[in-house]
């Protein structure tokens, strides 16, 4: 018995190992949103960032997110208290960044740029001293490092503000359109994509103390080159569907007076309405346990004069 329930032991553990560990499933809504730093309500979310690689901790911050025909739209609002930009290295200064698996291939042969389009966004709190902020970084795990910063900063695709106030001192709002359909990629309402989202910290301004991330089971900092490392599951959903305005109710039509409507000292007169009580129906008593008893006595003795007569009569 034992020896049986050691082997069914084994088994349940090789069975749970084998099962994948699942993403955090985000669905954008289809809605177009206007670039202005301001959270539209067609915005889903919000979805928390807390959770930090090898427990560092750090800023933290929350993502919302839509879609249309050619954009991706992220809204981030990320809590930092420790402002570092001006860091030489991109990478090491307070930043957001944000991964792409366009098909969901979890592929590491991503040299097929058609077949597994996998790219890396990065948006920096501020420009740093050369003046860069934004980067595109497509396929990292084998092209190398694919700067397109002055193309996607051209776009004018990104928003970059304080989260309160007129300094970045208590945080900062990110809010960026990502252009899919005019760089080829084909996905439509239903499509699930690879995604995940990280909040990078400079607190000392020494490079990245923190680095945060929405799902606990994906902070390994691996995203950057391992498209099955990415912790969320970002799925095209429907626009949403308009509000149900219910009809007011309808007023009942006013009661005319035919002497009211003709003139005179009637129509200043009050209209007092009249009741007409209706004639109640008759309503039978029910016949009670009481009354039953009654009327059978009553019968009884009834019958029992009636054969006591009879028998007086043959005497």
């Amino acid at each position: 018995m034992k020896k049986f329930l050691a082997v069914l032991l084994f088994t349940a553990m090789v069975f749970a190992l084998a099962i994948p560990v699942a993403a955090l499933d985000i669905t954008a809504p289809k809605a177009t949103i206007a670039l202005d730093g301001v959270r539209d309500d067609a915005y889903a979310g919000p979805w928390d960032i807390k959770y930090f690689n090898e427990g560092n901790p750090g800023a933290t911050g929350q993502v919302w997110t839509a879609w249309d025909d050619d954009y991706i739209y992220l809204y981030f609002e990320i809590d930092d208290k420790t402002p570092n930009h001006e860091h030489g290295n991109h990478y090491e200064r307070d930043c957001v960044e944000v991964f792409f698996d366009w098909y969901n291939g979890k592929d590491d042969d991503t040299s097929d740029d058609e077949k597994f389009p996998y790219w890396q966004y990065r948006f920096a709190s501020a420009p740093n001293e050369d003046g860069q902020q934004f980067s595109l970084n497509i396929n990292w795990a084998s092209l190398g490092w694919g700067d397109f910063s002055e193309e996607y900063n051209a776009a004018g695709n990104t928003v970059v503000k304080p989260l309160s106030g007129s300094d970045l001192k208590n945080g900062y709002i990110v809010e960026t359109r990502i252009p899919y359909k005019s760089a080829g990629i084909k996905i439509a309402e239903g499509s699930v994509l690879g995604a995940d989202f990280m909040i990078g910290d400079n607190q000392e301004d020494s490079g990245r103390s923190s680095m945060t991330f929405p799902d606990p089971d994906f902070t390994s900092n691996n995203q950057y080159q391992h498209p099955f490392e990415l912790g969320v599951a970002f799925k095209l959903g429907a626009a949403p569907l308009p509000p149900v305005v219910e009809a007011p109710p309808e007023e009942a039509a006013p009661v005319v007076n035919d002497a009211a409507s003709g003139g005179g000292e009637a129509a200043d007169a009050e209209i007092v309405p009249v009741i007409v009580a209706a004639t109640p129906a008759p309503v039978s008593s029910p016949i009670t346990s009481d009354s039953m008893m009654i009327v059978v006595l009553t019968m009884a003795l009834l019958g029992a004069f009636v054969i006591t007569k009879r028998a007086k009569n043959k005497i």
